[in-house]
């Protein structure tokens, strides 16, 4: 929950909170305030002051007929210029997928940033994961690295001459190619209109820089360039959803400037050396000499992240950065400088953008203010009992009467502890339950959520278990999990991960859908399969008696990569072997067939990660099988070598294991 205040639209850090506490805190808070107020008004003779009304908004988008979601994002923008910087990550999709960065900023600091940056020139389909950053409360910023019209559309496209003139004549093979690729890019970013998403386009970026083809003939030429593009797309395609960024490369000029009437946020880019976390003051002083101060800017580009501290104290005031992928993520800067900056007070994560679907006045507007919590308000944009961010529950309140805590909090705490004390029946602790994977299990991994809700319904005491936990499926559900987007189970197994993870979880149960990436990378099913008997191991050795789940991984079909569905297909044909030669009477091993019945083109989202239709059917398979071995490790081994027959109907695996058929290894 995060507590915002009515002088600033940005709510208080806060320390992580404990596992199961937050409920208790956010129920004491509530009660105390409401009863603080009664008792306000009863001592005292003036009232408690009135919340004060959250401006609202004056800015105006560059397209008049923006829609009120476009109008609230760049509200929300404006608001944080000068105050704070918004956190950005551009996403690749050929390295481990394209949660790569996200959870790697996750893994090391318990945040993702608040822009999810993509490039329609990188991929075509980005639309699915742009609206699922929207859903999940973060804003997507989308470029496109166009190649010059008529040659290639890549990155090295972006770099050869085209005649612009040509390019904006109709009749001509160079205007007839730019209006197809602006169809393209039109037709996914209209998606985003449909689903009610806006988004921050930043096309023809690095505006002056002559190694891409709209610089090449000079301002006027770019000019004229952006200009159409911002006509067809507001006028002709009426993409009403889109606020527009230019970007200028490190040396802003004046002549490069389409002007403030085509232009809602300017920025400009730099890589400095890895390790270099200077605020690029004179960047930004040189780029608000052009455009004024009425826009905000931007660095759209950057390597090393700017240092937050120094970004306040220099007044260079960035109202974003867009860190690049790869290496200019993860060697350009330190995993101890992406901690701090993540965990800055000055820098905005995405657990902390309000809901923007509201009208603007509305998501920054807080609802209740009393003298025992001055300046510490519930905002309307989250319910005390809202969903949790990655590691932490945000509430934070300041000078709290030591009086209203003594007579209000201490009974309630007291009530509220004796409703928890378990009867016998409730004592028995939870089956601890670890889903172990990649971006499937992960990032957001939705069929957790449904298989937690099914298996406790189901009359099943379940405690999932993971040191991740995911940005929310808007569901109540145990969210704790390991499932690493971008990861790969020979990396897990190599860099032996896992140990800690078990360590720091101590599961009874492993369920794991594992191979993914490596198959995306090309990685021998031999190979594959020796990682996992690795992690099998590891696991036996954190618990003897660990329940292994293995899944039969999904079918793959994702862009450029023809040759994934046949790995997957010979991967799978050999997981039920090795399950046979792994299996033991103490651990044994059930394999989970994720494959069959799944398809890629109506129920995954892109060929690969899972769409509502998808999570319905992994959560069905899961179902049977995670039942059975939570009834396993309730009813442990008579004697060596024995089961009970419930342990051998639900699990199909024990002292029998090693000459068990594919079909019956098969849940």
């Amino acid at each position: 929950m995060e507590v915002l205040c009515p002088s600033s639209p940005h709510p208080y850090r806060a320390v992580p909170g404990m596992r199961g506490f937050r409920l208790l805190l956010a129920l004491v808070l509530t009660l105390a305030t409401v009863a603080s107020l009664g008792m306000a008004g009863a001592s005292t003779s003036s009232a408690a002051p009135s919340p004060r009304p959250a401006a609202a908004c004056s800015t105006a988008p560059v397209n008049p007929n923006a829609n009120a979601r476009a109008r609230n994002l760049l509200c929300y923008v404006v608001s944080q210029y000068g105050n704070h910087v918004l956190s950005g990550q551009q996403e690749s999709t050929w390295i481990g997928g394209p949660e790569y960065e996200m959870e790697y900023i996750r893994r090391n600091t318990g945040r993702y940033p608040a822009i999810r940056s993509l490039d329609y020139g990188d991929s075509k389909d980005f639309a699915s994961r742009a609206i699922a950053w929207w859903r999940a409360g973060g804003i997507p910023m989308i470029g496109y690295h166009m190649g010059a019209p008529t040659k290639p559309d890549t990155y090295e496209g972006t770099q050869m001459a085209v005649s612009i003139n040509a390019v904006l004549s109709p009749g001509t093979a160079e205007h007839a190619s730019f209006v197809q690729r602006l169809d393209g890019a039109a037709a996914e970013l209209k998606k985003l209109k449909d689903a009610g998403v806006p988004a921050i386009w930043r096309p023809f970026h690095e505006a002056g820089g002559t190694w891409f083809w709209w610089s090449k003939e000079g301002g006027s030429q770019y000019n004229h360039l952006w200009r159409f593009m911002f006509d067809y797309f507001t006028r002709t395609r009426g993409l009403d959803n889109l606020i527009w960024l230019h970007g200028f490369n490190g040396s802003p000029q004046a002549s490069f400037y389409p002007g403030k009437s085509y232009v809602d946020i300017d920025g400009a880019d730099t890589y400095a050396g890895n390790g270099n976390y200077d605020p690029q003051k004179a960047m930004y002083v040189s780029n608000r000499a052009v455009v004024g101060s009425s826009i905000p800017i931007a660095l759209h580009e950057n390597g090393p992240i700017p240092d937050p501290g120094r970004l306040q104290s220099s007044g260079a005031r960035w109202v974003l950065f867009n860190t690049w992928h790869g290496n200019h993520l993860t060697v350009s800067n330190s995993v101890s400088h992406l901690n701090t900056v993540y965990n800055h007070s000055y820098v905005i994560t995405r657990d902390e953008v309000p809901n923007l679907n509201q009208p603007f006045s509305e998501a920054l507007s807080p609802v209740l203010c009393t003298d025992t919590f001055p300046r510490a308000c519930v905002p309307c944009h989250e319910q005390v009992l809202g969903p949790p961010t990655p590691l932490e529950t945000k509430v934070t309140f300041r000078r709290v009467h030591a009086t209203a805590l003594r007579l209000l909090v201490l009974p309630v705490l007291t009530a509220v502890l004796v409703l928890l004390i378990p009867t016998p029946a409730q004592a028995a602790d939870p089956v601890r339950v670890m889903p172990l994977g990649d971006s499937i299990t992960g990032s957001p991994g939705c069929w957790r959520a449904a298989l937690w809700q099914k298996t406790v319904a189901g009359g099943q005491s379940a405690d999932f278990v993971g040191t991740l936990r995911d940005p929310g499926c808007g569901v109540s559900y145990d969210g704790d999990n390991e499932g690493h987007g971008g990861y790969l189970a020979t990396n897990i197994a190599d860099q032996n991960l896992l140990p800690g993870w078990l360590s720091a979880t101590r599961p009874d149960v492993v369920m794991m859908h594992l191979g993914t990436n490596d198959v995306w990378s090309n990685i021998p099913s031999t190979t594959i399969l020796a990682a996992y008997s690795k992690l099998v191991r590891q696991m036996r050795a954190s618990n003897p008696s660990m329940r292994i789940l293995v899944a039969q991984i999904l079918p793959m079909n994702p862009s450029g990569c023809s040759d994934c569905g046949r790995r997957v297909v010979s991967l799978n044909a050999a997981i039920p072997g090795w399950a046979t030669a792994n299996s033991t009477t103490s651990s044994p091993i059930t394999v989970v067939d994720q494959w069959s019945g799944f398809r890629t083109a109506t129920d995954t989202s892109d060929g690969v990660h899972p769409n509502s239709s998808g999570n319905t059917k992994i959560t069905d398979r899961w179902y049977p099988a995670l039942s059975g071995a939570i009834r396993s490790h309730r009813q442990p081994l008579r004697a060596a070598g024995t089961t009970s027959r419930d342990t051998r109907d639900d699990l199909r695996t024990s002292q029998r294991a090693p000459t068990r058929t594919r079909e019956e290894l098969l849940v």
